[in-house]
């Protein structure tokens, strides 16, 4: 992925790290993206949202990016394990199943391209298990 903007999620509350909206995740610290990955309506959607400052990406930010190799390739499981919990909280009750369960088709809408297609049915039943055991249930729907 080549970035082109910066969104960061602002004006959060105390225990919030990260800010979903248009099916995705933004962060505190901020995200990086590349528009072309955003559809007009999304795109539209994220400038128009208070929760979220958009900024181009500066060159210094683009050139790490293009230069910085597979995140996932250097981190574990555990790692990969992480990015899905932080998805899984990120959803609206309407992305859980019948079954209580995230949906697949979700989480891979809101994490990275990159990461999208090392999300298996196995890997989510595992997280989500480990977050049941903790206490972590799934939204009610409203």
């Amino acid at each position: 992925m080549s970035i082109t903007h910066i969104i960061t999620a602002v004006g959060l509350m105390a225990d919030q790290t990260t800010f979903c909206r248009a099916g995705r995740v933004f962060a505190a610290t901020g995200t990086p993206v590349d528009r072309e990955e955003i559809g007009a309506d999304d795109w539209a959607r994220l400038e128009a949202e208070p929760h979220l400052q958009i900024r181009e990406a500066t060159d210094e930010e683009i050139a790490a990016s293009e230069a910085r190799p597979d995140p996932l390739d250097e981190q574990s499981a555990t790692a990969l394990a992480a990015m899905l919990d932080e998805a899984i909280r990120a959803l609206p009750a309407e992305e859980f199943g019948k079954d209580g369960a995230p949906k697949i088709p979700a989480l891979k809408k809101i994490l990275p391209a990159d990461v999208q297609a090392r999300i298996t049915p196995d890997l989510r039943d595992a997280v989500w298990a480990e977050m049941r055991a903790a206490g972590f249930a799934a939204p009610n729907p409203t």
